[in-house]
């Protein structure tokens, strides 16, 4: 028989092995019988007829599988994928069932810095933790005017995994009671204790502190306050300073506007239950790391992004300009396997023993380093068309320190060879380490590209992050919208008086389909028919025109120009 297992059926089923390959007898030329061409399917090692597999499946020699049990592995990788991203959940809540009016209450003290992105990350992490949607009624208080937000959540472990990764989150309070006035403070504590007295220690131990927002407290005021509001409980207690059994919190919110007679708005009484994620600034603050740039993302502000974009760990990370890799490393620190890539090729290799793998290597992160490629972006079709990445977190150049650049001929280049582009710049010995020639990069074209790169490779449910320069004259119109996503968070951060940038996140709604989705973004977004805040940023910062985006596209015309009528004139 051929090596690919050709076999000859009669209507019995039973194989005719007096028959031909091409279902002809070899004594009868003429009479044909019902023939069907059947494999062995190396999964369930069941001979089925060619139907039953894909086209490309059945001409495989070995290691073939049938539609069947192509599909089972299809969902099992599925079922796999959703497990992994499960078992990091601290408390799977998927079908949306807390009942938030019987949950413990949790005071998150804030930085009240970076305002715009607190309510953000709080959401993300939530749902990351908990695999459900955000739900308005888990939060109290206004994040903009004031620290102290109350979160309901159903235990400590969830308050402590959702704090332990928000960056603008000072400490946690596992609030016992709280009240306008000091008076109701006591009474309450000592109910609070009677009812739950099976909780506590017996002959524990503790020590108070205070916390205000808004002013800073003298230390007889401190003691006045704790006078006030100690139970019996508390006094039959021992205090002790260091590593006592409960470490309790007054809690005073004065409020963001300062003034000197203001008296506090609410206090809280509570239990130290854990501190933030803001330890790990200081772990990768810029200036004690090993190799960065001139760009190189500040450290606060890098874990932020991570936490916007919900990377866990597992999951698969790309930032498509990764230059020294600072976006790269926060995002390994949270579990993901990270991969950049960049066309500075200088940045990618770095120099001596300073290079992105040097910054893991002093971060003990080299087993979630996949590595970096020498890729231009904004050549579309170099990644493979396929849904794979988790999240996407980048920092786009727009300019300022940085200029966007891509592969592409100079107008004095076109000039030499008069208006055509060489086919060969360099010769062969020289190709490999040879470095293309690179052309300005507009913003807006980069944006653009960004986001269409994301539809063709963000799984459903992914996350695209990355910042927006502007103008004061920001609008949500002036954002490159893409059918595939939705837009879920914009925080701006002001950089002047009259340039700020943002950070938008995207996230993925629709899988991506060749045929609906490989549009004209240009065109889908108006962005000929209206002046956007991202068009000539460089310019606008500068106060320069000749930093036009289009400044290469305009020498090019003029070189064509010239030669056009330098040819009509011989003519």
């Amino acid at each position: 028989l051929p090596s690919h297992s050709q076999f000859i059926m009669d209507d019995s089923g039973n194989n005719n092995n007096n028959e031909n390959i091409n279902g002809k007898d070899k004594n009868n030329d003429n009479e044909e019988i019902n023939t069907v061409r059947v494999k062995e399917c190396s999964n369930c090692k069941v001979k089925k007829p060619k139907e039953a597999f894909s086209k490309r499946q059945f001409k495989r020699k070995t290691g073939r599988r049938c539609k069947e049990c192509s599909n089972q592995k299809n969902t099992n990788q599925g079922n796999i994928e959703i497990s992994i991203k499960k078992q990091y959940l601290t408390y799977d809540d998927e079908n949306n069932t807390i009942d938030f009016s019987k949950c413990n209450r949790y005071l998150f003290i804030t930085t009240f810095t970076h305002l715009d992105f607190i309510y953000p990350e709080i959401c993300s992490i939530y749902e990351l933790q908990t695999n459900s949607k955000w739900n308005k009624d888990i939060m109290e208080g206004d994040y903009r005017n004031t620290a102290y937000l109350v979160l309901k959540l159903p235990n400590d472990g969830l308050a402590k995994a959702i704090a332990n990764r928000l960056i603008c989150t000072k400490l946690v309070i596992k609030i016992w009671t709280e009240d306008e006035d000091y008076a109701q403070i006591k009474p309450n504590l000592q109910k609070f204790y009677e009812e739950n007295k099976q909780h506590f220690k017996e002959n524990f131990t503790f020590r108070m502190s205070m916390h205000s927002f808004g002013r800073k407290n003298a230390s007889d005021y401190k003691l006045e306050k704790f006078h006030l509001c100690q139970p019996e409980f508390l006094v039959q207690a021992k205090v002790q300073m260091n590593n006592p059994d409960y470490e309790l919190y007054v809690c005073e919110d004065i409020g963001a506007t300062h003034s000197l007679n203001k008296t506090y708005k609410r206090v809280y009484f509570g239990r130290y239950l854990c501190e933030g994620g803001r330890h790990l600034i200081d772990k990768f603050d810029v200036k004690k790391r090993n190799y960065i740039g001139r760009t190189s993302m500040d450290a606060e502000l890098s874990l932020i992004m991570a936490n916007h974009g919900k990377v866990f760990p597992n999951s698969l990370m790309i930032d498509p300009f990764c230059g020294t890799g600072s976006l790269l490393a926060v995002c390994a620190q949270f579990g993901a396997d990270v991969l950049g890539y960049d066309l500075d090729i200088k940045v990618l290799r770095g120099n001596k023993n300073k290079t992105i793998k040097s910054n893991f290597e002093q971060y003990g992160l080299t087993d979630r380093f996949l590595g970096v490629v020498h890729c231009d972006h904004s050549q579309k079709n170099t990644w493979r068309n396929s849904e794979i990445f988790d999240a996407i977190v980048t920092d786009p150049p727009y300019g300022v320190r940085e200029g966007a650049r891509k592969v592409g001929f100079k107008a004095r280049t076109l000039k030499k060879h008069n208006g055509k582009p060489p086919t060969k710049t360099v010769i062969d010995s020289l190709e490999e380490d040879h470095i293309p020639s690179c052309v300005p990069y507009p913003l807006i074209n980069v944006l653009n590209d960004l986001v269409l790169f994301s539809a063709k490779t963000l799984r459903v449910g992914g996350r695209l992050v990355f910042w927006f320069p502007t103008t004061k004259n920001f609008k949500s119109g002036d954002l490159p919208m893409h059918p595939c996503f939705e837009l879920v968070s914009t925080c701006e951060q002001g950089l002047s008086l009259q340039i700020s940038r943002v950070l938008v996140t995207f996230q993925k709604i629709v899988p991506y389909d060749k045929n609906i989705h490989d549009i004209d973004m240009m065109e889908y977004n108006n962005f000929n028919d209206k002046k956007v805040s991202q068009q000539n940023f460089s310019a606008k910062y500068f106060k320069d025109d000749k930093r036009n985006d289009n400044r290469n596209d305009i020498k090019k015309k003029i070189v064509l120009d010239e030669l056009n009528n330098n040819n009509n004139n011989n003519k």
